[in-house]
């Protein structure tokens, strides 16, 4: 579980990255959550996209209000 959050805290480092290597990573990181598929590691994994939908929501959030603020 340990591996699995060190995991988690590069992934969320390298998200937003468009470069190779970070795409690469990324797919290693992915294979690597797939091989070592655990109840633990799978629900640390969907809090991390949890998050991650909660914060593009939010943020589509706050755009949709600022515009609503300039009609």
């Amino acid at each position: 579980m340990e591996e699995a959050k060190r995991l988690i805290a590069e992934l969320s480092l390298l998200m937003g990255k468009k470069d190779a290597q970070s795409e690469r990573r990324r797919d290693e990181i992915a294979l690597w959550f797939r091989d070592n598929s655990t109840a633990e590691n799978n629900a640390l994994l969907d809090g991390f996209i949890k998050r991650g939908v909660e914060e593009i929501a939010d943020y589509f959030k706050s755009i949709r209000e600022e515009l609503t603020k300039q009609e």
